[in-house]
């Protein structure tokens, strides 16, 4: 509302400027029109009833998204027993972007489950980790990723991870050399070595 309003003209980005009309009670209705994705620019130019046709500029800009975030899931494996890490990145900032990673049962013979983890900012990626069990099945495994930029607008992506087999070290006997049997043998040196350590 503009007291003493005679015309009002917007212009958005490097188009034409439009009139608007303007009712007897000042207050002019405009509806954006629909824009491509990116940054307008909307100018709206005032100009007053009087003699001299004094006028005002005044410029709004503004971000249309309407695209989801483009999103990579980097390739996640890790072995029986060790860190799996899922990196993520993204051409623009992510709002709790989590991953969902589908996981062996507890109990033998149960269904998989999934596992949500949030992806935390990392080195300009984001990052989950989670353990894998030693006895994780070893194979391909379901991973979903779901991030939404500051709009809103929401990415959903279907991979997998990869458990890897791990080769665990198995028991055997120490070759003790001759210094440390005969070590072995000073019962008391033994009992100080018990002492100090409880």
């Amino acid at each position: 509302t503009l007291p003493g309003l005679a015309r009002l003209e917007v212009a958005i980005d490097d188009q034409a400027p439009v009139a608007l009309e303007v009712p007897p009670n000042g207050v002019v209705p405009w509806v954006l029109p629909e824009l491509s994705d990116g940054r307008h620019v909307i100018r709206f130019r005032a100009i007053d009833a009087s003699l001299h046709k004094n006028s005002v500029v005044r410029e709004h800009a503004l971000v249309i998204d309407r695209t989801s975030p483009l999103v990579e899931v980097f390739p996640a494996r890790a072995g029986q027993g060790r860190t799996l890490a899922v990196w993520v990145r993204s051409t623009e900032p992510l709002f709790e972007p989590r991953v969902r990673l589908q996981v062996d049962a507890e109990k033998e013979g149960d269904p998989p489950v999934d596992v949500i983890l949030p992806l935390h900012p990392v080195k300009g990626a984001y990052r989950a980790l989670r353990g894998v069990p030693i006895e994780a099945k070893v194979g391909p495994h379901p991973l979903g990723v779901e991030a939404k930029d500051a709009i809103g607008n929401v990415e959903t992506i279907e991979a997998t991870y990869e458990v890897l087999p791990t080769q665990f070290a198995e028991g055997g006997f120490i070759r003790l050399s001759a210094e440390q049997k005969e070590a072995r043998k000073d019962s008391e040196a033994i009992a100080k070595m018990r002492r100090e350590r409880d």
